[in-house]
């Protein structure tokens, strides 16, 4: 769905920039298994329905139990049309949302490439 070539890409002075966008998750003391459980179906879901190949990682050191999904993308505007599709589908009740009592707190953060 989001094929390389057919997307323009960010370029700042003659450098390609592709963007990888991180969903972090920290969660709450004891609840670091259903964090990871549900940043798994979050990532199959998405995959599944944007035609994507993100990954979830675990942290090593820092907060304890804390989850990212990664997906790399070809610009900033793939990036919203994904993002605008979750919040339409998490709207229309097609994703599940995060329980309450699982995640202190979620960040997500687009970080451009430099090196292309």
């Amino acid at each position: 769905m989001f094929g390389r070539a057919g997307l323009r890409k960010i370029q700042y002075r003659g450098i390609t920039m592709t963007v990888l966008f991180t969903r972090t998750g920290t969660p709450y003391p004891g609840r670091q298994s259903d964090a990871l459980k549900f940043a798994k179906a979050r990532r199959d879901a998405i995959n599944q329905k944007f035609g994507l190949k993100a990954k979830v990682y675990v942290r090593f050191g820092g907060d304890v139990g804390q989850v990212v999904m990664i997906e790399e993308f070809p610009d900033l505007a793939a990036v919203e049309k994904v993002k605008r599709g979750a919040i339409a589908s998490a709207a229309a009740v097609q994703f599940e949302n995060a329980p309450s009592d699982v995640f202190q707190k979620i960040e997500e953060t687009a970080w451009l490439s430099v090196d292309d």
